[in-house]
Order: C-alpha cells, then structure tokens, then sequence
C-alpha cells in the first residue's frame, strides 16, 4: 500500500512516522488529520488494460485513443499476452475470417484471466448483437458509438458489480439510422511512424458484397 501525503503548513502537528503509520492503517481513503491530508493509492490494485485491435485503420486509431483515455484515468497499459484486469477487443466482421478471429481473440482474454473483463467492440458487435449478447466470454458490450465512453462504462460496470449486479451491459444502438459522428482525439501516436487522422464512421455506400 503507497500512500500520498501532502501537507498543510498553516496547521503542522508533530507526529512520529509510527503514529502516522497507524494513522494511515485506518485510513484507506482520502481523511484530514490535524491538518495533514493523507491520500492512499494502492498502486498494487491499479487496473491493468490490454487492448487489441482487428480490422482497419480506423479500428487502430480508434483502439489508439480508447488506450490514451485509460491512461489518462489511471489504468496501467499492458500486453495483450499479460495478465490484465480488462481485456478490450476492438473487432472487425469485413468477412468470415475476420468474425472467426475476432471470436477467437474474445475467447482468448477470457481464458487468460476468466476474471477479467472482456470487453467486445467494434463492427463485429454491430453486425452479430445477437451472438455476442450470448457469448459467455463477453462482459460488456460497446457499440461503435460509445467507445469515447469506455472509461464512464467500466467505472459503472464495476459499481454495478459491488453492488452485486451481474447482468451482461450492452451498450450498441443501430448505426446504420444515424449519421452521429464519434469523436475521438489522439494527442501522440505509440507504435507506428505515421500517425492517421479520422475524418468519417463507417461507410455512405450500400455495396452488396460488403457486410459493413
């Protein structure tokens, strides 16, 4: 357990680093004591994410910036082949081999660590809502529309499972009846030399060949 102490000069009892030891063994969350506010982080528990992205190049920016928002509250970024907390899939379904892989890849982060969080996004949950609703390996379901929220929808997938709730979260609406466009920023780019820059979701065309 790590604790962060920042101190208020305008009020400074002397303490000895016993007594505010065992202070701090009764605090586990952020307290005032005689002027010194202490703050525990426990960064033993600190959520690790792993994310994986399938598919196109909008799929890797957007997988980009689902990483950054993690990182930003306070997720530690792993590996996909590490033991994490939560495992993100962003999918694609452009053909049979992609649905194939995209199953594969679920299925994998559940085997890993059958108590974390397997999160299912991207095209795949939009074109087979129905298989992924019944798929045991899944823990939440992110539509292409909200993966902006990925951190809103695990915090309260996490408060709903203290609470004692264990209902599978679905959160995919039609796309193909709406013209909203996500916006998601990226502010550096990790593992490629060449950053992209998404201008549109999806596709205005209705070719017969293609599932999207």
């Amino acid at each position: 357990m790590n604790y962060l102490i920042s101190i208020s000069w305008h009020i400074l009892p002397i303490f000895t680093i016993e007594q505010v030891l065992e202070k701090i063994e009764k605090y586990d969350k952020t307290h005032k004591i005689a002027g010194i506010e202490i703050a525990s982080k426990d960064f033993e528990t600190m959520k690790k994410a792993a994310l994986h992205s399938l598919g196109c190049k909008v799929n890797s920016y957007e997988t980009e910036a689902m990483t950054q928002l993690l990182k930003k509250a306070g997720y530690e970024i792993v590996s996909f082949q590490d033991q994490a907390d939560v495992y993100i899939i962003n999918t694609c379904s452009v053909t049979n081999m992609a649905d194939r892989k995209s199953r594969q890849m679920l299925h994998k982060a559940k085997k890993q660590n059958p108590n974390a969080v397997v999160v299912a996004t991207g095209c795949y949950v939009q074109t087979a809502t129905e298989k992924v609703a019944q798929d045991l390996s899944i823990d939440l379901v992110v539509g292409n529309n909200r993966k902006k929220d990925i951190v809103e929808i695990l915090n309260e997938y996490y408060a709903e499972k203290e609470a004692g709730e264990q209902v599978k979260e679905e959160y995919v609406i039609d796309i193909n009846h709406t013209d909203e466009y996500e916006d998601l920023e990226i502010s550096t780019v990790t593992e490629h030399t060449r950053a992209h820059l998404k201008i549109q979701d999806g596709c205005n065309n209705f070719c017969s060949y293609c599932i999207i």
